[in-house]
């Protein structure tokens, strides 16, 4: 879910289920989706937070819907875990 009612986030689990929000949206209802939310917002920003194990295609084609919708402003929102593991962990080398 957003930190701030401003925002928008994107989720993206492991079985390409796509949510708004917090809220389970159907990959053909996305765009329509999209669309209404950034209808009234001046700016067009969204937070895309994926699984560890989403596909990277169905994260691919998300970005590919939020172009289409004319979003282009795309954070990308980090586990603090997933950025340990990358660096080495508690463990090191």
């Amino acid at each position: 879910k957003p930190e701030t009612q401003d925002q928008t986030v994107l989720g993206i689990k492991a079985d390409k289920t796509v949510w708004i929000n917090g809220i389970e949206v159907r990959k053909e209802d996305l765009r329509a989706r999209l669309d209404a939310i950034f209808e009234t917002k001046k700016e067009k920003l969204i937070l895309i937070k994926a699984d560890e194990d989403a596909p990277y295609s169905a994260i691919m084609d998300a970005m590919d819907t939020l172009r289409a919708s004319g979003i282009e402003d795309v954070g990308l929102i980090t586990d603090s875990k997933s950025a340990s593991a990358l660096s080495g962990g508690a463990g090191g080398n």
